[in-house]
């Protein structure tokens, strides 16, 4: 197999990628909370789950796409 191309995605767009998506994210727990108060602590742990999953692909993981092509 050979390597063709690859695209590697920069830090920052993961980073603009992720604050967009976590802040519709937030905002819609905070509206779940008001509705449900008695799932607070449910919706509170998801968000705090989504921080620390964007901290890890944000840091750890790099995010990128190759095209592979089969030697015959």
């Amino acid at each position: 197999m050979q390597l063709v191309d690859e695209w590697v995605m920069d830090k920052n767009e993961i980073k603009d990628s992720d604050d967009y998506i976590f802040n519709h994210l937030n905002k819609r727990c905070s509206e779940l909370i008001d509705r449900y108060p008695d799932k607070r602590r449910l919706f509170e742990n998801y968000i705090k789950k989504q921080e620390e999953e964007n901290g890890v692909l944000e840091n750890k993981v790099i995010c990128s796409a190759m095209v592979i092509k089969r030697i015959a």
